[in-house]
C-alpha cells in the first residue's frame, strides 16, 4: 500500500462575479481511505477527508478589496496525518491589498 494516497480524488469548484464589486466561490475536495503505518508496523486506516468550503470577495477599488471564508463547513474531523487532526470548522476574513 502506498501509505497516505487516497484510493482517489474529487475537486470541484465554482465561481460568481456578481458584478464589479462581489465575487462569490466554491469549492468542495474528497479524498477517500487511506493508510498509515505506525512506528510499531501497525496498518491504520484514515477515513476519509470531506471538505467544503464557501468565500466572497468585495472589490473597495481596484487595489483593496475585503474577503471572507469559511472552510471545512461541515466540521468534519478527519486526519492528513495519522495522530495530527485537522481543525474543524474555520473562518478566515480579511483584507487584501495589492500594490
Amino acid at each position: 500500500k502506498a501509505w497516505y494516497k487516497p484510493e482517489f480524488e474529487f475537486t470541484l469548484k465554482g465561481a460568481y462575479k456578481l458584478n464589479e464589486q462581489w465575487n462569490f466561490s466554491a469549492a468542495t475536495y474528497f479524498e477517500g481511505k487511506r493508510y498509515d503505518l505506525s512506528n510499531y508496523n501497525i496498518i491504520k486506516e484514515l477515513k476519509p477527508i470531506i471538505d467544503i468550503q464557501l468565500g466572497c470577495d468585495y472589490k473597495f477599488r481596484d487595489n483593496l478589496s475585503f474577503y471572507g471564508e469559511i472552510r471545512n463547513l461541515i466540521h468534519n474531523k478527519y486526519q492528513i496525518y495519522y495522530d495530527y487532526p485537522s481543525y474543524g470548522f474555520q473562518i478566515f476574513v480579511g483584507f487584501k491589498y495589492r500594490f
